[in-house]
């Protein structure tokens, strides 16, 4: 008996290990496929998870209504060097490949399963961000 409570415990702390907004990395995404985090509803609950990586994010949101990145569902600039966007799932890997592109210098993108979390020339700030949110950091030169 008492092996099979060990058992119980052991798979218990394997699974609280992966879930979302646990401490625990996710496994690499597939070829074509967002990575395995969170979601988020709105772009005022990325700021939260921005603040919380001590980004400075406590001056009003600038959010486009409607949004001007094409294919975007929200989006807010929390000051000029971080821009949070949701978007529907099957677009998100497209859209941070599109914004990638048309990039006129260096650019840091975390990117979830709906969201990407831009950090223009600033990949150090992205990467605080990354510890909170989860994601895949991608950086173009």
């Amino acid at each position: 008996m008492k092996g099979r409570a060990g058992i119980a415990i052991l798979a218990l702390a394997v699974a609280a290990c992966g879930a979302p907004g646990s401490s625990g990395a996710a496994p690499a995404p597939s070829p074509g496929e967002a990575p395995a985090e969170g979601t988020y509803q709105t772009v005022e609950d990325m700021r939260t998870d921005v603040q919380s990586a001590f980004i400075l994010c406590n001056v009003p949101l600038k959010i486009y209504d409607p949004p001007v990145i094409e294919g975007a569902l929200q989006q807010a600039d929390c000051r000029s060097n971080v821009t949070m966007v949701i978007f529907e799932p099957a677009d998100v890997l497209a859209s941070a490949a599109a914004l990638q592109a048309e990039a006129d210098g260096p650019l840091a993108l975390v990117v979830g399963t709906n969201w990407i979390i831009s950090c223009p020339s600033n990949q150090n700030s992205c990467e605080k961000i990354q510890g909170v949110t989860g994601g895949e950091l991608m950086v173009t030169p």
